[in-house]
């Protein structure tokens, strides 16, 4: 599995996992998305980098990271803004 296709599949599990939980709610985009979400996303992929003792390279990168990238300019909307 590469790392976009566990960061997928985190999002993914967030998402659904929400839905389960609430499943005649609108779904807000919090919980599958945003800092907490990234920060999840990061975790799980340290954790199977670590596992499958992957490259040091790609530990130090993910390790370095806070989870903010999804939210460049601090305001907690940056996907809205995305035109895709």
């Amino acid at each position: 599995m590469s790392r976009r296709s566990l960061d997928d599949a985190t999002h993914s599990e967030l998402h659904h996992g929400c839905l389960e939980e609430h499943p005649d709610e609108a779904m807000p985009w919090e919980a599958w998305g945003g800092v907490a979400a990234e920060r999840f996303r990061l975790s799980c992929q340290m954790e199977v980098l670590v596992a499958i003792a992957g490259p040091q390279h790609e530990i130090d990168h993910l390790a370095a990271q806070t989870g903010t990238h999804c939210d460049v300019d601090a305001d907690g909307d940056d996907y809205k803004a995305r035109d895709w």
